[in-house]
């Protein structure tokens, strides 16, 4: 806003510096960061009394995250057989 006007309030109670969530198209969930002392003069985050939005970031979605968690898992499953195989082998030849 431009120096005459003053901002007052905030994102539902969310202070300087604190977290909101932006709903994008289809199924995309971002996070983002808010300051309510931005300069869009100078692009800055303090100096001012501008609304900023930043350090936006893409939250995964719950099925993504569990993809991972199995994938991990079966990496490490695989890992620990294939070293007990190797174990029994070397054993074998002693």
């Amino acid at each position: 806003s431009d120096s005459s006007s003053i901002l007052t309030g905030n994102f539902a109670g969310i202070g300087q510096d604190g977290m909101v969530s932006i709903n994008g198209s289809g199924s995309e969930v971002y996070s983002a960061q808010v300051s309510y002392t931005g300069d869009s003069g100078t692009n800055a985050l303090t100096g001012g009394n501008d609304i900023v939005l930043y350090n936006f970031a893409a939250v995964p979605e719950p099925t993504t995250i569990a993809f991972f968690g199995v994938l991990g898992a079966g990496a490490a499953g695989g890992w620990y057989y294939r070293r007990q195989r190797l174990n029994k082998q070397l054993n074998a030849k002693l």
